[in-house]
């Protein structure tokens, strides 16, 4: 057990344990950094189910629709349930972080946790698994980034749930906080595919830097997250080394970015258009 979460008993009586008296003094701002990431995702998604909505395709970067998944049937599998996804994850941000234990927002929280969100982020996950590798199959490079990903949005989610069973509260805020953040991740470099468009002459997805741009807000998510309810001391590990993750996951993509170079047919193409 992680030892913030010990009751003191004094002279006076028995004190909160550090790290309830932590999450009491930070959760505001914590809730804060969440619902802002988790703003940042529905706006860019916004323009895709804009698309899918007129055109029924779905294409990861509507800026420039070249290629689309051919296996659009399971693309909108795996978009109805992230949509569902994300709507639970916020309510469960909004309750897990303002409900007192035993009151009815902790109830919900566990019974929706338990019951819907867990299947529904396997489900969710095994179809945009499925997905990406009938694309890399047909039409899309291998990444290396995006099943990194899936394999530890499985990882923090199972120990996170393991961490409730528990009681390991503080414990599994922290690997549910990281299963928040990984999954936003797809969000978040959408966010940075838009932004980087406008500057390149070729879909910008082909490069990194939307990788990088989520890599760069999921950082600081999390830093202001775990920062604010005193979450990332010495004995923190496993927070410190997920945010170690992310700065070298950041630094890979910023490099890659940085060495790209749109191909010369589409430079061509761009100029001439």
């Amino acid at each position: 057990m992680d030892p913030s979460d010990c009751k003191l008993r004094t002279p006076g009586g028995v004190l909160p344990a550090p790290s309830a008296t932590a999450w009491v003094r930070g959760r505001s701002t914590y809730l804060l950094a969440l619902l802002a990431c988790g703003f940042a995702v529905t706006l860019a998604f916004i323009p895709a189910v804009a698309f899918w909505l007129v055109h029924g395709v779905w294409y990861m970067n509507v800026a420039k629709p070249e290629v689309a998944n051919p296996f659009q049937r399971l693309v909108n599998a795996h978009a109805i349930s992230a949509l569902a996804m994300l709507v639970l994850l916020v309510a469960q941000v909004a309750t897990g972080a303002t409900g007192a234990p035993g009151d009815g927002r902790r109830k919900y929280h566990k019974w929706i946790g338990q019951y819907l969100l867990a299947p529904l982020l396997v489900i969710c996950l095994s179809l945009s698994t499925a997905a990406e590798i009938a694309a890399n199959l047909c039409c899309q490079e291998f990444s290396f980034i995006t099943m990194l990903t899936t394999a530890l949005i499985f990882t923090t989610f199972g120990l996170g749930f393991r961490a409730a069973k528990l009681k390991r509260y503080s414990e599994h805020k922290d690997w549910m906080l990281w299963t928040i953040v990984l999954t936003s991740l797809t969000g978040l470099s959408r966010v940075g595919m838009y932004v980087a468009q406008p500057f390149m002459e070729c879909d910008s997805f082909k490069s990194d830097w939307p990788f990088f741009v989520a890599a760069l807000l999921a950082t600081i998510t999390a830093f202001v997250c775990l920062r604010s309810v005193g979450r990332l001391k010495r004995e923190h590990r496993a927070n410190r080394a997920l945010l170690a993750i992310h700065v070298l996951v950041g630094c890979y993509a910023l490099l890659n970015s940085l060495l790209f170079e749109c191909p010369g047919e589409e430079r061509v193409a761009a100029r001439a258009a």
